[in-house]
């Protein structure tokens, strides 16, 4: 079996034993009678508005013309160039693994626990499921709107990293977009200022793999990575008002 089959079925694996967390989570709740705080989708009207108020697509902004920047200037390329020279077998299987972090599937990851802690019982591992659940929900959206909008295309692809609008669809990249949300997430949801910083090193674990692959240049890593902090920013902002408990709990189990 090739890399690439290993590394789906260890997602596959690593997904499986998530949802059974959540169960035992749920299971835990209901053990503590920790009713649901809120109903899924019943702060979603609210997240969306904190995501595309002005503050964010002031932020978001921002992104956009960095990005910009990075694509027009020859950065991009140059930091393509750079990581090329220095690729190697190892780097290959460490990025293999890291790239599974980043798959679509993962949406429908995060669904049950958003269900199990709308309906069945609250805690805390299922309110982190969750709130990568809505962050997704939230973002992606925006995410294949900005992609398909700036029209950049791969590395790999030898077309250079400047934005053709509409011819393509890589402006941002997807991979660390969807990767990123649970390690942002888990930053906002624990108290040790250590395992926050640690959390946050580990979302671009996945994004620095798609330059490594020469699937996306690091403007376009950098694009999703701002998508995907202004998502879960919104959600925990809405959320936070929304619920009485506060974000910052201790992740137990």
């Amino acid at each position: 079996m090739d890399t690439g089959g290993v590394v789906v079925i260890l997602g596959m694996l690593a997904a499986a034993a998530l949802v059974l967390i959540a169960v035992v989570a749920a299971v835990r709740g209901l053990r503590a009678a920790s009713r649901p705080e809120s109903r899924p989708f019943s702060c979603t009207g609210r997240q969306y508005g904190a995501f595309y108020s002005r503050r964010s697509f002031i932020r978001l902004g921002a992104a956009t013309v960095g990005a910009f920047v990075l694509a027009h200037t020859g950065a991009d390329v140059a930091v393509d160039s750079w990581i090329s020279s220095t690729r190697t077998e190892r780097s290959d299987r460490i990025a293999g693994g890291w790239k599974g972090f980043g798959e679509r599937f993962w949406f429908f990851v995060w669904a049950p626990f958003a269900l199990l802690d709308g309906l069945v019982a609250t805690h805390p591992v299922l309110r982190w499921g969750r709130r990568n659940f809505e962050a997704t929900f939230v973002g992606l959206p925006m995410l294949w709107t900005l992609q398909r909008l700036g029209g950049a295309s791969r590395p790999s692809e030898d077309r250079g990293s400047c934005w053709r609008p509409i011819r393509d669809d890589n402006t941002a990249s997807g991979h660390t977009f969807m990767a990123a949300i649970p390690w942002l997430n888990l930053g906002r949801s624990v108290d040790p200022v250590w395992i926050r910083r640690a959390a946050w090193v580990m979302s671009w674990g996945t994004g620095w793999s798609r330059m490594n692959d020469r699937k996306h240049f690091v403007s376009q890593v950098l694009y999703g990575q701002a998508i995907a902090d202004q998502a879960v920013a919104a959600v925990s902002a809405r959320t936070d008002r929304g619920n009485a408990k506060a974000a910052t709990v201790e992740v137990s189990f």
